[in-house]
């Protein structure tokens, strides 16, 4: 069954970086950046405030990820903040409703760590956006922190300034890993870690479902009884 790994949590959590080692070691995944739709949308209208307000952008957002991920990839690795629980919501539900499995991570970093970083990026001449970015992200460090306590269930909840990027990418893949074997995908560099659990949101679980393959890709079992015939022969 595809997945889709929605990488969560406040700016300079460690989202882009997390995406890289996921993509590392995952090599047949498409990394998608809805900060780019909204940096589209942004050459048709005047910039104003946070694209995420946009009732455009986060429509354009679910329609991009079910096309990518339908015509382009089984795993989508998507790094990005949805810090209001409505937004979250909407997004989230609507790749749900669509038939998509969705692994949702959020980074949880302490507001002195976050506010260290966010001083410590480096922003290229030319690039209001990036200045902005970053002026913004000073200024909702609380309510970053904050979120991290209303995340629904099925959450993976990864403390991002106490675990490395490998480690954290280590948890992630151990989570997205029954979804992954299912589908065959060989994981670089990354043995499954049944302690993984202990990170998630509790939630209700349910039965797996049975899954239908295409005619092509089942594979025939052997027959015992032809088996002894030819072993007689």
């Amino acid at each position: 069954m595809p997945v889709i790994i929605w990488l969560n949590g406040g700016f300079g959590a460690g989202k882009t970086t997390l995406a890289e080692e996921l993509s590392r070691r995952l090599p047949d995944a498409v990394v998608y950046d809805p900060e780019d739709v909204g940096l589209m949308l942004w050459k048709w209208l005047p910039p104003d405030g946070d694209f995420q307000h946009l009732p455009s952008w986060r429509e354009l957002v679910v329609a991009t990820a079910l096309s990518l991920r339908r015509h382009h990839a089984d795993t989508l690795i998507v790094p990005m903040s949805l810090i209001r629980d409505a937004y979250r919501a909407e997004i989230l539900g609507g790749l749900a409703d669509a038939g998509e499995e969705v692994l949702h991570v959020f980074l949880a970093v302490d507001a002195s760590v976050l506010r260290e970083r966010l001083n410590a990026r480096v922003t290229q001449p030319g690039r209001e956006w990036d200045q902005a970015a970053r002026e913004f992200g000073m200024t909702g460090v609380d309510e970053m922190v904050a979120a991290a306590a209303r995340q629904p269930g099925g959450t993976l909840l990864l403390r991002s300034d106490r675990l490395t990027p490998a480690e954290l990418a280590d948890q992630v893949l151990a989570a997205a890993g029954p979804r992954l074997r299912r589908r065959g995908i060989v994981v670089m560099g990354i043995l499954p870690d049944p302690a993984a659990d202990q990170f998630l949101v509790s939630q209700r679980t349910e039965p797996p479902r049975r899954q239908r393959l295409h005619p092509a890709r089942r594979v025939a079992r052997a027959d015992p009884r032809r088996q002894r015939l030819a072993d007689r022969r």
